[in-house]
Formats: C-alpha cells, sequence, structure tokens
C-alpha cells in the first residue's frame, strides 16, 4: 500500500512508516540539515503523483488498483485504478465525478490515494 499526496514529506515520512506503508508526496529540500522551502521534484500533485507512481510501481503487476482521492487534484491518479473512491464514495469513472461533487473550497490538500497489492 502506498499514500500519494502533494502534502509534504515532513510529517507524512514519519506517519506513513509508523503504520507500514510506502510514500509518494511533495518533499523538502533539505541543505545541511535546514529546511530552505523549497521543492525536491516540485509539488507531487495532478499528473505528477501518476508520473511518480508509475515510476515507482510496474502497475501491470497488481491485479486490482484501489485509489482514494478528495480534491481535483486526484483525478489524474483516479484514472489509474479498477475501483475508484472521491471523498469515501465509490465512483464507476470520472465523467460523473463533476455532478455528484461539486468542487471544493480546498481547505485541506491531504491527498489520499493506494496501489493495492502485496508490493505496497
Amino acid at each position: 500500500m502506498v499514500v500519494v499526496s502533494a502534502s509534504l514529506d515532513v510529517y507524512l515520512t514519519y506517519w506513513c512508516e509508523s503504520i507500514g506503508v510506502d510514500l509518494i508526496c511533495t518533499q523538502l529540500e533539505d541543505a545541511r540539515g535546514l529546511l530552505t522551502g523549497r521543492y525536491v521534484r516540485g509539488e507531487c500533485s495532478g499528473g505528477e503523483k501518476v508520473r511518480r507512481i508509475r515510476e515507482r510501481y510496474d502497475l501491470t503487476q497488481y491485479p486490482v488498483i484501489y485509489a482514494y482521492g478528495d480534491t481535483d487534484e486526484d483525478r489524474e491518479m483516479l484514472e489509474l485504478a479498477h475501483e475508484k473512491y472521491y471523498r469515501w464514495e465509490k465512483i464507476a469513472d470520472l465523467t460523473s465525478l463533476s455532478s455528484q461533487h461539486p468542487p471544493s473550497a480546498r481547505i485541506s490538500r491531504h491527498d489520499v490515494g493506494g496501489a493495492g497489492g502485496s508490493g505496497g
């Protein structure tokens, strides 16, 4: 299992390690022990989530892929999945997403996604 998020590694790393899941997220640059405020590889959102997932995982090795999202930035990631969940509701495809779920006010950028399977 993997958490895929645009949120920062400075807090997600420890949480993911504590529950035993992999992490793909936005990473802050560290220069000799000091955080610079810059991102290492840019923000992990939208299409960048998909690129990083594919970079780390061979998705053909997973019989079923689950994805969970709660913002518009998760659309591309949801397209990868066989089982899609948006704001905790199962959806068949993304075409019905806009009519069922109006855009959020983006109070939170905490995005969670997962690739199912034992290789996580």
